[in-house]
């Protein structure tokens, strides 16, 4: 027992002994220390790099909006350059000049008196109530609730948009912002855009903008129009007999098997003095002489008649030059008329004895006046034993 316990002993002093050789040889190698970054102080902004910007000098002798704008470019500077609020003051007491640098001078030094500081914050609210008085504000945010576009483009009424709604009193929600721009557009952008229900002001600006590209070119300048107006003065109908059956156009007719239906321009309308009927939404169509057009009105059940045949088709009203109607695949398709594009004709069907019509044109027929002869068939039962 006792050899064992020199044994363990022996065992233990190695142990030791190998642990203490680790220490020595780790104390030796020592581990590198990290490098420390030198992290630099923030420089502070000067006077000079303020002027870098080019301010403008404020002397006192000008109108509320020019004293809101000259606050309005400081701050906006004072955000590029992420001054402090003591710095923000120091600038702006720079800028003053005659009768704003006695002002605030005798301003401090009232405040000073009331042993209340000197900061940015009571610099800005003095300057607003010196300068800009809440009548005027008032004044302003009236003139933001009733604004209307009018003559404006969008763009600048967009500008004038949101220069005036800095004065609005309510928060304003970008839902409210939307609806509020919405009922200031011009009628012909108004009805274009507020079905879209866009509620994301950014989006609907762009809307609006692209609606107000169509419009114009819907309604290209007077002079181009006026040329038109006379080109077509200068041309001369078909001399073709007038029938007392109605008024009747000899103008340019497309037979188009692209168009989904069939057109008449709003120069025929007002010449033949048809009557319009609302579509009830606005329509974009792409037209072959115009470019893309919009329409909400129609002529409906218009008397046609093409090579001895008389139709009824409903003509979708547009602004086109060069065409006064458009029969579509639609018309095509109803009455079964076939494009000869080898022999560039129409290849009408031959009717044999009565032509049968559907029910919605029969009801159609019977409220234009139509005479009618309805035949009722009621049937008869019979027993087994009769009919045996």
């Amino acid at each position: 027992m006792t050899a064992n316990r020199r044994r363990r002993n022996a065992n233990d002093t190695d142990d030791i002994a190998e642990a203490i050789h680790g220490m020595v040889d780790a104390m030796q190698h020592p581990i590198p220390a990290q490098p420390r970054v030198a992290i630099a102080p923030a420089r502070v902004p000067t006077v000079e790099d303020f002027l870098r910007h080019k301010p403008a000098k404020f002397t006192g002798g000008v109108i509320p909006d020019e004293a809101d704008a000259w606050l309005h470019k400081c701050e906006k500077i004072f955000g590029v350059m992420n001054c402090a609020d003591e710095q923000k003051l120091a600038f702006a007491m720079y800028l003053l000049n005659n009768d704003a640098e006695y002002w605030w001078a005798g301003m401090k030094q009232q405040i000073q008196v009331r042993e209340e500081p000197v900061t940015w914050d009571s610099f800005r609210i003095r300057f607003l109530e010196k300068y800009f008085l809440d009548t005027v504000k008032q004044d302003r945010e009236a003139e933001f609730l009733a604004l209307q576009q009018r003559n404006m483009s969008v763009q600048e009424y967009v500008n004038k948009f949101e220069q005036l709604a800095r004065y609005y009193s309510q928060a304003i929600t970008e839902e409210w912002r939307c609806l509020k721009f919405e009922r200031g557009l011009k009628h012909e952008l108004k009805k274009v855009v507020t079905p879209l229900r866009e509620r994301r002001f950014p989006i609907l600006v762009e809307q609006a903008k692209s609606a107000e590209y169509l419009e114009k070119r819907l309604n290209p300048a007077s002079r181009h129009q006026k040329n038109v107006a006379e080109a077509r003065q200068m041309k001369k109908p078909y001399s073709r007999p007038q029938t007392s059956q109605g008024p009747t156009c000899y103008q340019c007719v497309l037979f188009d098997s692209g168009a989904t239906h069939s057109f008449i321009s709003n120069a025929c309308v007002g010449r033949l003095n048809l009557e319009k009927r609302d579509l009830g939404c606005e329509l974009l169509v792409s037209t072959p002489s115009s470019g893309q057009v919009a329409t909400s009105s129609v002529c409906v059940g218009c008397v046609m008649e093409v090579a001895s045949r008389r139709f009824k088709v409903n003509l979708v009203c547009l602004s086109m030059e060069g065409l006064d109607v458009i029969l579509g695949i639609e018309w095509l398709s109803n009455n079964h008329v076939i494009i000869d594009c080898g022999r560039c004709s129409l290849v009408f069907p031959k009717h044999e004895g009565l032509e049968m019509i559907s029910t919605r044109e029969a009801v159609r027929a019977l409220q234009e006046g139509a005479t009618s002869f309805m035949v009722m068939a009621k049937p008869e039962k019979k027993s087994a034993v009769e009919m045996i």
